[in-house]
């Protein structure tokens, strides 16, 4: 009976599964609250977000509770291959901020396909939503408007997993923004594989991202200056995971951009064994490289700690008699997360972000990090802040969050070129204020409640020759879920 057991086991482990989606806040909260409160053994690599469905649902069925809730809203089930899992989940929306008041229907719908060793994913949200969101690059003017948050294709077999598609992926703390790669930007298609063992897990991709119409060099070599044109870009990133021991797991990232107004992909950088910047130095195409070291640490059960670093550039004095560090800026990032899952099934976040002012800039503006104006890993440079997040879980299926975030942010974006001079963090102009998120949801047996509040408040105290201001958002959703399985 025993050695079944185990033989099972081993069964539903290597067996391949679709990705849960990182927009499914409730859960991936409940996932930190399960790995925080256990002192053993997990084949997740913790740092490398999304994980795979058949891994949470080992990690949360000992809790009745938490797999109860994890099983109403998901629509992948167990033994689904040669199965069609569908769910489609119509919705009544209220959204308000300050410029729109609004009522509207919304549509989302999820299937996947298992056969043999392929699974087929197409996650499809259409949502009036993306017309008041000024990032949003689809089309607004039609009266249907949506995009695919999930489309890809994966293959695995003994451990190896070939990738094709789109999915939002986040590389660092669980539950925030990675500094090398994060679920900001809305998915992106790209291609690669991954590797994993029982230690150690590699992955590589790469993609074309979006033309940019209006890219500028203001250096002058490859777009002459004061002029425009249209560049092409491309992405790459590689990453080794590594679990030390049980409570002790690191990782190693390294990405590019590169383009311009006739670059096509550069064979070296496809390389997922080649160092990019090594590369670069050989082969003389321009790119724009970047670093991450992620840890994550559990030093007591129920205690997380996760530390993210990343350089975009460091400046280094290397040549005799010449001082850089006295004209050029470093090109930094860092993020320092401390997670606590008491017993009562409460988990209570503290993060502190700070983002150098141009870090993820370039004198070439289409080697710039984003994806249509978002940015690929955390949000904002010249950016600083402290957050603090509350989530009671004893309450599910009624699901609570609350978080308040104060920051300020400096004169800089991710859009404009890197601006190679000196300045004070954060570049003046400074924007000083604090955030207040709210989150709660509930399901009551196919039906699901949604509701969020943000709350931002700017105070002339903290903003000279600013008046105060304090803006909102608030989204309401009912949702209906028809899963189906043939």
């Amino acid at each position: 009976m025993r050695i079944s057991l185990i033989i099972l086991l081993l069964e539903i482990v290597l067996c391949s599964s679709p990705y849960l989606s990182l927009r499914n806040t409730e859960l991936y909260s409940i996932i930190e609250y399960e790995l925080l409160s256990k002192n053993e053994d997990t084949e997740i690599f913790i740092l490398n977000q999304p994980y795979k469905i058949h891994l949470v649902n080992i990690l949360l069925s000992p809790d009745s509770t938490f797999i109860n809730l994890f099983t109403a809203d998901n629509y992948w089930k167990d033994k689904s291959n040669e199965k069609i899992n569908i769910r489609l989940r119509p919705s009544l929306n209220h959204y308000q901020n300050k410029d729109y008041n609004t009522n509207y229907f919304g549509l989302k719908l999820d299937g996947a396909i298992s056969i043999s060793d392929v699974i087929l994913v197409n996650e499809i949200e259409l949502d009036e939503k993306f017309k008041h969101d000024s990032e949003f690059h689809g089309d607004t003017n039609e009266w249907l408007m949506g995009y695919f948050t999930s489309s890809y294709l994966t293959y695995q077999q003994k451990g190896v997993e070939l990738f094709a598609g789109r999915v939002s992926r986040n590389f660092g703390a669980l539950n925030d923004f990675g500094l090398i790669l994060s679920d900001n930007p809305y998915a992106f298609d790209h291609y690669g594989f991954s590797a994993t063992g029982n230690k150690l897990k590699y992955s590589f991709y790469t993609t074309r991202l979006n033309d940019m119409d209006d890219g500028i060099d203001i250096q002058g070599n490859t777009i002459p200056i004061d002029s425009v044109a249209n560049t092409h870009r491309f992405w790459a990133v590689q990453r080794l995971d590594y679990k030390i021991n049980k409570r002790f797991q690191i990782a190693l990232s390294e990405a590019t951009i590169y383009g311009g107004p006739n670059q096509q992909f550069v064979a070296s950088y496809l390389s997922p064994t080649h160092f990019f910047y090594a590369a670069q130095r050989n082969q003389g195409v321009p790119l724009n490289a970047f670093w991450q070291i992620n840890i994550y640490y559990q030093p007591v059960s129920g205690v997380g700690l996760y530390f993210d670093l990343f350089a975009d550039d460091i400046i280094v004095n290397n040549e005799p008699g010449i001082d850089d560090r006295a004209v050029h800026p470093d090109r930094l990032g860092i993020l320092v997360k401390a997670s606590y899952a008491k017993r009562n099934k409460t988990l209570m976040s503290v993060r502190y972000v700070r983002i150098w002012n141009e870090t993820y800039t370039s004198l070439r503006t289409f080697e710039n990090y984003t994806y249509f104006n978002k940015g690929i890993g955390y949000p904002f440079n010249s950016y600083e802040s402290i957050k603090y997040s509350h989530i009671l879980l004893q309450y599910l299926p009624m699901f609570i969050e609350g978080e308040i975030e104060v920051w300020r942010h400096g004169d800089r974006n991710l859009i404009s070129p890197f601006h190679d001079g000196l300045n004070t963090f954060p570049v003046g102009p400074v924007a000083h204020g604090a955030t207040y998120n709210m989150h709660v949801s509930t399901l009551y047996g196919k039906m699901k409640y949604d509701g969020h509040l943000k709350l931002m408040y700017r105070p002339h105290t903290w903003n000279e020759g600013v008046e105060k201001e304090l803006t909102f958002e608030m989204g309401l959703r009912i949702h209906y879920n028809f899963n189906m399985s043939f």
